[in-house]
């Protein structure tokens, strides 16, 4: 029965790693991307069209980055926060 008071503080971790996995994940889809526009970027004239889509793509990826990282590092706090909630709970168990 002690244990399953463990649980949900399991689940709440196990949670936190799940968001923080699908942010590692969409970062690097983001840096697979840029790198394709880059290359792009490489074969067309400056100045066209398709260089100044490119372009703004690689704006708002930016900015999506900064606002990936930012979630990251909240992210990070709460699964520390969670791992040492688990931890003190089961330090604290007797038998």
């Amino acid at each position: 029965k002690a244990l399953e008071g463990a649980l949900p503080l399991q689940r709440d971790l196990a949670a936190q790693q799940a968001v923080l996995n699908r942010l590692e994940q969409d970062r690097q889809g983001i840096y697979n991307d840029q790198s394709r526009l880059r290359g792009n970027l490489e074969s067309i004239p400056s100045g066209s069209d398709l260089a100044k889509r490119y372009l703004s793509e690689l704006n708002a990826q930016e900015d999506q980055l900064k606002k990936i990282t930012a979630d990251i590092t909240t992210t990070q706090k709460k699964a520390q926060e969670a791992q040492e909630k688990l931890n003190a709970y089961v330090a604290g168990l007797s038998f």
